[in-house]
């Protein structure tokens, strides 16, 4: 995916999260607001209608992928370690 514009922080306009035409990697989606990952590594937030090649990306990761087998444990339990008793003062 790509953007279709540059991106500013709400909080301070002058710090630039990603540049027109940057790709960007989707990390998660909250109806239309998406968060994604930049090509430096920043994390924001941007609308759906602000990103390109929405549809033919979406549909490609959608694809099902095979559930990795649940590893079990036959240990049993394990045991917690009692953590030291802390006497504390009075503040006043």
């Amino acid at each position: 995916m790509r953007l279709k514009r540059e991106l500013f922080s709400v909080v301070n306009p002058k710090l630039k999260y990603a540049s027109a035409g940057e790709e960007v990697k989707l990390i998660s989606e909250h109806g239309d607001v998406w968060i994604v990952d930049g090509e430096n590594g920043k994390r924001f937030s941007v609308r759906r209608d602000e990103l390109t090649d929405l549809d033919e990306e979406v549909k490609q990761e959608a694809a099902p992928v095979a559930a990795a087998p649940i590893k079990t444990n036959n240990r049993g339990p394990v045991a917690k370690a009692k953590a030291a008793h802390i006497i504390q003062k009075s503040l006043f």
